[in-house]
C-alpha cells in the first residue's frame, strides 16, 4: 500500500458542524433551522474563546503604524486596526544610508503611562502605551520628533475571521487545531442539545468530563504544537536600586 501523497485535508466548516452535531447524538436528517443557527451562533462564540484562551500564532503578523506612514513629528496616538487583540513587539526601523536598524521599544501599562510627568515631551521613541478599546490605539513615549523619520513596526494578534456555514467555507484555523475546534463545538451544542454528554470542565480540581474532557486534550494537544520551541532565559536584577 502507498500513501496518498497529500496534506489537502480542510473540511468545510459545515461539515465539522455535522460531525459535532453526531458527537451529540444527532444526525443530519434530524437537524432543523434552530439546530444551525444555534451551530452558527457558537462556532463564532469558540472563534472568540480560542482568541482569548491563548497566543494564536497564525494570527499573527506585522502592520505598520500609520499604514504606509512614518510617524508624524507631535503626534503621539495613532488607531490601530479594530481587529488587533493584542501587541506582541514593536519596534523602529530606521534608515541610514543602504542600512535599516530596528530598535525594540518597551511596553507601558496604563498605570506606567499615565504617571508619566511629562506625556508630550519629543524625542526618539523609546516605549508604547497599548490602550485597548473597542477601537484600540498606540501611544509613543517620548512623543516622535523632527529627528526621524521613524517607522513603526508592530507584530500583532489579529482577530480570527468569522465562521460561515453556506457556501463551502473553510475555518480561519490551521490543520492542527481543527481536531480541537470540532470538540470545542460538540461540547458548545451539547450544552443546548445533549446535556447529559456535554460533562463539565476541569474545576476546582476535579477533571474534566464527557464532551468537555476531549475538548480540553484536544485543546492542549493543538496548543503543544502550537507554540514557538525556543528557550526562555530569565535573569534577575540583583543590583542595588538606591544609590
Amino acid at each position: 500500500m502507498t500513501s496518498t501523497g497529500t496534506t489537502a485535508f480542510n473540511p468545510a466548516a459545515s461539515d465539522l458542524v455535522l460531525n459535532a452535531f453526531s458527537k451529540c447524538g444527532l444526525s443530519s436528517a434530524v437537524l432543523t433551522a434552530e439546530h444551525l443557527q444555534r451551530a452558527y451562533i457558537e462556532s463564532n462564540l469558540l472563534n472568540i474563546e480560542f482568541s482569548n484562551r491563548g497566543v494564536n500564532l497564525w494570527k499573527s503578523e506585522t502592520i505598520q503604524v500609520p499604514p504606509a506612514a512614518t510617524l508624524t513629528p507631535g503626534t503621539q496616538t495613532y488607531v490601530m486596526p479594530a481587529t488587533t487583540i493584542a501587541v506582541i513587539i514593536v519596534y523602529i526601523e530606521t534608515l541610514s544610508g543602504q542600512n535599516t536598524t530596528d530598535r525594540i521599544l518597551g511596553p507601558l501599562s496604563t498605570y506606567e503611562y499615565q504617571a508619566m510627568p511629562n506625556k508630550l515631551k519629543q524625542g526618539p521613541p523609546t516605549s508604547f502605551w497599548f490602550d485597548r478599546q473597542i477601537t484600540p490605539s498606540l501611544t509613543f513615549w517620548p512623543v516622535p520628533d523632527a529627528g526621524g523619520p521613524y517607522t513603526a513596526l508592530c507584530r500583532v494578534l489579529q482577530q480570527i475571521q468569522d465562521t460561515s456555514l453556506a457556501g463551502g467555507a473553510t475555518l480561519d484555523l490551521p490543520w492542527r487545531f481543527l481536531a480541537a475546534y470540532e470538540a470545542g463545538l460538540a461540547f458548545k451544542l451539547a450544552m443546548h442539545f445533549a446535556p447529559q454528554r456535554a460533562g463539565q470542565r476541569s474545576r476546582r480540581g476535579l477533571p474534566a468530563t464527557g464532551l468537555a474532557c476531549e475538548y480540553e486534550v484536544a485543546w492542549e494537544d493543538a496548543t503543544t504544537r502550537g507554540a514557538e520551541t525556543v528557550n526562555i532565559t530569565i535573569m534577575p536584577n540583583i543590583g542595588r536600586y538606591y544609590r
